[in-house]
Formats: structure tokens, C-alpha cells, sequence
């Protein structure tokens, strides 16, 4: 039996194949647009599928289900069109300094129209611009930490440096004198550069269960306060253990907000920007890491203030995130909804309880509505189209036969093709960006700065170097794609690779592998050279595009597992790799072992060649029904693979 909700759209869809069209012609001082749009019927808007309090009803089954699913595909898509024409026959007059208000059916109305339609008052800013920088805040602090813990364990490294620490502490400091760690052994040295490791992973591990329970916003304000709360102790810390607690509970942070961030951004931002803003966030880890270097040397040897400064970052990401500055994504409120629904249903069966979901979904609804309208200057009534569709769409791909929301699970990231394909492509990335020799050849690169003499100014000149490159892939990643910058830049690495094995290739010997100060001469020129180009091909590729891939592949109802999983993979594979180096080169050689690099890097090229799709100018609903291999043949064109198929 087919659900109600389901004949509705199926029925609306009918309806609005024989609707006739409605042809208006906008002019501005500079173009003439005709713009044609198909009417939404009364009926569709009343129908259960988008009357409050029942969004979200049953399953599909059989050949009639499969009808009704096809039904709810055209629908929202003709709801995507009068959307996109909306917002293209504003743009005009948005780029003027005016905002042209439009009724529901996308038509343009004047200030006499009802309130419902109109437009929201033209902003100085884009109206994405919060929710992004909210987000990379996250991501610019977790860079801060990489750069600025190498500048702490610099100074702790010394007795002599903790000890003029301490002194300027007390003298100059506005934390004033505190107790002196004292001379540190190479453990604990080690142990507090890697501690913020442990509690990254924790809180990833958690947010697999947990995420869609907090939602993105409330886990970037959880972030916001484990930062706050992890700067403090490592800014006070009178003791070792105190630090290391501290590192740890900040570490907690970085996990949050890793995860929270690309979901968050993804959810919030255009689709014609999400290549943008979600590689832009891999530019704020780079900045953040730049800015950690700089602190370290401005600030050492107060190795106190050089942690405590991060709280100028911290206390506004905490605040927008925790005082709803910025909205929560409507896709996630609208999977909340359907959750909230399905419990309810199983719960109660008429009644106060079945008035109280319907209320609670209804609020969700409109939050959703309001959430879209905010983040891309939608009318209501245009807003309340998009979220209709958005609905259908949630509704067809996240309940289960009983109606509710299944819980994540491993098996779910797999339990069906376009999660299998996702899965695929999104983990694939993520172990070649680490196993390719990222961590190996900035291991090298310091070591090579430093025997050259050029030390501090060398690791800032390669910080700017990561920056402007991933700079440019991310003003790219929207118009040249993300298959283009991934091919551009693992090919990049693989040359790479092979002129660093070719640079150390006969200079290894008995003992085991040979280090960077073992070059001279032209050997250290054409080395040196080779990493700069395998860190600015890194930077154009693996480093933004992987996790701009992983945000947006995965379907909404695992979007927060898979993102968890994502992240845990990363760190691992990094402690991995990085772990296994110097064993590697003692036995096969420097040489030898970036030569096993530029091999697994040829074999990325090949991957990503053969497998990774093309997500540019998508929804993240178009690319979800895509990978399901619903659409129709041109909608599809653009999720491809190299070999003229659709993803793995």
C-alpha cells in the first residue's frame, strides 16, 4: 500500500505537468530577462506532504512506490528551477545595491504585495558569509595549534629557555608568575605536540553516534568550548599533568569542530559555492597554522601567551555558535523533524502526545524555512518551496519501513549504492592523502630549512606557499571542478615524488637511510625545489578537494558518520605513516621509500581518474539521487568518472 503522502505528490506531480505556465519578462536598466516558471497548485501545497505536522510518512514499496519516488523527483525539481529563476532575476538588482521582492511563484511583486512574499532587505555582506566564517574559525584554530605548539615545545625543549619563560612571565606577562614546568624529557616533550591528537580522535569517535543528535551548530559551539576551556589550562597549567589535560580537552575541539565544520558549511553554502567555502576552510587551517608560527616567534619565550592568545579567535566562535548568531543548517533541521516524527509515531497514537510532535515539527519546519530565507536571501514563500522539496527528499531517502530514522551504524555507510559509492571514493581520498607522503615530506622540508640555515623565516615562507596554493583551489574548485584540481594536482605530486627519490637516489648507505643533511650543492637545490612542488600540488588537490568531497558525496542520513569516519581515518593513517617513517627509511633507503610514495601516488592518479566524480554546481540532493542513479540522463552528465561512467 502506498502512503498517503506518497499519492499526494504523485498526484501533485500530475497536476503540475498540465498546469499551464506563467511567462514574465523583468527588466532592469542594463538587461531584459523572460523568465518561465510553472504555477504551483493549490493542491500540492495543502496535500499531506506538506501540510504540518505530517512531513514525513512511511515507505516506499513495489512498482507504485517506485512511480510515487519518480513523482517526488519532478516535483522537486520544478520547485529547484523557480528557486534558481527567483534568485537569478534578483541578482541584477542585488548587484545594484536593490533587492527585487518576489511572490511564491518566483514572479516579481511590488512593496503592495502580500508580506509573505516579499524579499528580505538587501545586506553590505553575502548572507553566507556568518555561517561560513563561523565555521572556518573552527578550522583556522586548529591549525593555530600545529603552528604554535612546535613554537612551545621549542621553548620547553630548554631548560634555560622555560626558566627566561618563566621570568618574563612575571615580569611582563598578564597571566602572571607561575610555577616553571622545569626541565622536560623527550616523552613528555613529545607527549604534549601529540596530546591534542588523543582528544581529537575521542570526540571524532563520539560524534559517529552522537552527531545528528547535537546537530551542526550546537557541535560547533561544543567545540568553541572545549577550545576555551583547553586554552586555559594550558595557559595557567602549574604543572605538567595540568598541560597535557589541557592539550587533551583542547584536542577535544579540534575533533568537533573538524567534523562539524565541512558539514556545517556544506549544508549552509550555495551550491554554486560550496567548492569555495568548504576548500576555503583547508585555507583557514593554513592560516591558522602561519599565525601559530608567527605567535611562537613573536611571543617566545612567554610560551604562556602564546596559547592564551587563541582565545581572541575562541571567544567569538563560541559565542556566534552558542548564542544562534548563526542559524542551524535547514537540512539537518528537517532530518530532526522526520526523526522527532517517527519516534512519535511509535510512541503515541493520538492525543495531547500526537498534537505535541506535530507542534514540535511544525516549529522545525518553519526553523528550516527561516534558516534558508536567512542564508540565501530567499521570500518566505520561495523559502518555503525549497524546503517543501527538501522535505520529499528526506523523507524518500532517510526513514526506514517503520517510518523513523535509523540509527548510524558501520553497516549503514554501506547498506546501499550511493553509500557504497560514496564510501569508495570519500575513504579512498582520505588514505591517499596521507599514505602519498604528506607527513614524510614536510618532515624532510624542516629538515632541509634548517640545514640551510634559514630556519624560522623558511617554515613561514612555506606556510605562505600552502596558503596562496590552496587560495587559488579554492577560488577554482567551483568552475574548474573537483575531478580537474584532484588529476592537476596528484600528477603534480608524482613528479614530485620521483625527483625527491631521484635526489637521494646513491646517497643512502649501509647504516640505513640518508638525511636531508646529507644534500649539497645541486642535490639540495633540486630537493628543495621538488618539496615546494609537492606541497603546492598537495595544496591544489588532496589537501582541500578530499574533504570538500567527503562533506558533499555522502547522503544526509550517514552525512555525520561518514564525515566521523573520515576524520578518524585522517588522523590515523597520519600517526601511521608518520610512525612507520623512520623505520621505513632506515630500511629501505630515502630513496627507496619516497620511490614506494611516487608509486602510491601514480596509483592515486589512477583513482581518482577512474572513480572520483564530478559534484561541481550540484545540490547536495541532486547529488545524493545521482549516485542513486535516479535523474534523468542529463542530470547525471556531470556525476561521471573518467571513463565516461557513473561514480564506483
Amino acid at each position: 500500500m502506498v502512503a498517503p503522502w506518497r499519492r499526494a505528490a504523485a498526484a501533485a506531480a500530475a497536476t503540475t505537468a498540465t498546469t499551464t505556465t506563467a511567462t514574465t519578462t523583468t527588466t532592469t536598466t542594463t538587461t531584459t530577462t523572460t523568465t518561465t516558471t510553472t504555477a504551483l497548485p493549490h493542491s500540492l501545497l495543502s496535500s499531506p506532504v506538506f501540510a504540518p505536522g505530517r512531513l514525513f510518512i512511511g515507505r516506499r514499496s513495489g512498482a507504485a512506490a517506485s512511480a510515487a519516488a519518480r513523482a517526488g523527483t519532478s516535483v522537486a525539481a520544478g520547485f529547484a528551477v523557480t528557486a534558481a529563476a527567483t534568485r537569478r532575476r534578483a541578482a541584477p538588482a542585488m548587484a545594484m545595491g536593490t533587492a527585487t521582492p518576489t511572490n511564491g511563484s518566483g514572479n516579481g511583486a511590488d512593496s503592495s504585495g502580500d508580506a509573505d512574499g516579499d524579499a528580505p532587505p538587501p545586506s553590505p555582506f553575502p548572507l553566507w558569509l556568518p555561517a561560513f566564517t563561523t565555521a572556518a574559525a573552527g578550522g583556522l584554530l586548529f591549525g593555530y595549534d600545529i603552528g604554535s605548539v612546535s613554537g612551545v615545545v621549542r621553548v620547553l625543549s630548554s631548560p634555560a629557555g622555560s626558566a627566561a619563560a618563566a621570568a618574563t612571565a612575571a615580569a611582563t606577562s598578564p597571566l602572571g608568575s607561575l610555577t616553571a614546568l622545569g626541565a622536560l624529557s623527550a616523552a613528555q616533550l613529545g607527549a604534549i605536540a601529540s596530546a591534542s591528537l588523543a582528544g581529537a580522535l575521542a570526540s571524532s569517535a563520539a560524534m559517529f553516534r552522537f552527531g545528528d543528535d547535537l546537530g551542526r551548530r550546537k557541535e560547533l559551539a561544543l567545540a568553541g568550548g572545549a577550545y576555551l576551556l583547553g586554552t586555559a589550562l594550558q595557559a595557567v597549567a602549574p604543572s605538567i599533568g595540568v598541560l597535557l589535560a589541557g592539550r587533551v580537552v583542547y584536542g577535544l575541539g579540534i575533533g568537533l569542530a573538524m567534523h562539524a565544520g565541512p558539514l556545517y558549511i556544506a549544508e549552509t553554502a550555495p551550491a554554486s559555492l560550496r567548492g569555495l567555502l568548504v576548500s576555503a576552510k583547508e585555507a583557514a587551517i593554513v592560516a591558522g597554522i602561519l599565525g601559530g608560527y608567527l605567535a611562537g616567534a613573536a611571543l617566545q619565550p612567554d610560551w604562556r601567551s602564546i596559547f592564551a592568545i587563541a582565545a581572541l579567535v575562541e571567544v567569538p566562535f563560541a559565542a556566534a555558535a552558542a548564542l544562534s548568531w548563526v542559524p542551524e543548517t535547514p537540512r539537518w533541521l528537517l532530518l530532526r523533524a522526520a526523526a522527532l516524527e517517527g519516534a512519535g509515531d511509535a510512541s503515541v497514537s493520538g492525543g495531547r502526545g500526537s498534537a505535541s510532535v506535530a507542534d514540535r515539527v511544525t516549529s522545525l519546519r518553519s526553523a528550516a524555512m527561516t534558516a534558508l530565507a536567512k542564508l540565501e536571501g530567499l521570500s518566505p514563500a520561495a523559502a518555503r518551496v525549497r524546503v517543501d522539496a527538501m522535505a520529499v527528499t528526506v523523507a524518500d531517502t532517510c526513514l526506514e519501513a517503520n517510518g523513523q530514522v535509523a540509527r548510524p551504524s558501520v553497516s549503514s555507510l554501506y547498506a546501499d549504492p550511493a553509500s557504497q559509492a560514496a564510501l569508495a571514493v570519500g575513504l579512498g581520498c582520505v588514505v591517499l592523502q596521507q599514505v602519498t607522503g604528506q607527513p614524510s615530506v614536510l618532515y624532510y622540508a624542516n629538515q632541509l630549512f634548517e640545514a640551510a640555515g634559514f630556519g624560522f623565516a623558511a617554515a613561514v615562507g612555506l606556510g605562505a606557499w600552502k596558503l596562496v596554493v590552496t587560495g587559488v583551489a579554492a577560488a577554482t574548485a567551483d568552475r574548474a571542478g573537483r575531478r580537474p584540481l584532484l588529476l592537476a594536482g596528484t600528477v603534480g605530486m608524482t613528479v614530485a615524488l620521483v625527483a625527491i627519490a631521484a635526489g637521494f637516489w646513491g646517497l643512502d648507505g649501509a647504516g640505513g637511510g640518508a638525511t636531508a643533511t646529507a644534500l649539497t650543492g645541486a642535490r639540495q637545490t633540486w630537493v628543495l625545489g621538488s618539496i615546494l612542488l609537492y606541497v603546492g600540488a598537495y595544496q591544489l588537490g588532496f589537501g582541500p578537494v578530499t574533504w570538500l568531497l567527503l562533506s558533499e558525496l555522502f547522503p544526509l542520513r550517514v552525512r555525520s558518520a561518514a564525515i566521523s569516519v573520515g576524520v578518524l581515518v585522517n588522523f590515523s593513517t597520519n600517526f601511521l605513516v608518520t610512525a612507520g617513517f623512520e623505520a621505513g627509511r632506515q630500511s629501505l633507503g630515502s630513496g627507496g621509500l619516497f620511490a614506494i610514495f611516487a608509486t602510491l601516488c601514480a596509483a592515486s592518479v589512477v583513482f581518482v581518474a577512474a572513480k572520483v566524480p564530478e559534484t561541481k554546481g550540484l545540490s547536495l540532493e541532486a547529488i545524493e539521487a545521482q549516485l542513486r542513479g535516479e535523474g534523468r540522463p542529463d542530470e547525471r552528465e556531470p556525476l561521471v568518472g573518467g571513463d565516461g561512467t557513473r561514480g564506483p
